[in-house]
């Protein structure tokens, strides 16, 4: 379950960083928070699905 949050966090956070075009160098706060809250909302699906006992992913089952 934490490696699927951590997959869409991590490709968010890099698609972003890519269309803005800026290069390592050139980021300040404001663009590393900008990077973060995307990747945090990114999450918020996985997180839903996770925590619903009725969907039988992440090692869940409604049988149970």
């Amino acid at each position: 379950m934490l490696g699927s949050w951590l997959k869409v966090f991590v490709t968010t956070v890099l698609t972003l960083y890519l269309a803005t075009g800026k290069g390592v160098f050139d980021m300040d706060y404001e663009s590393v928070k900008d990077l973060v809250s995307a990747g945090i909302a990114s999450m918020i699906p996985v997180i839903i699905n996770s925590l619903n006992p009725n969907d039988p992913r992440y090692g869940k089952n409604k049988d149970l």
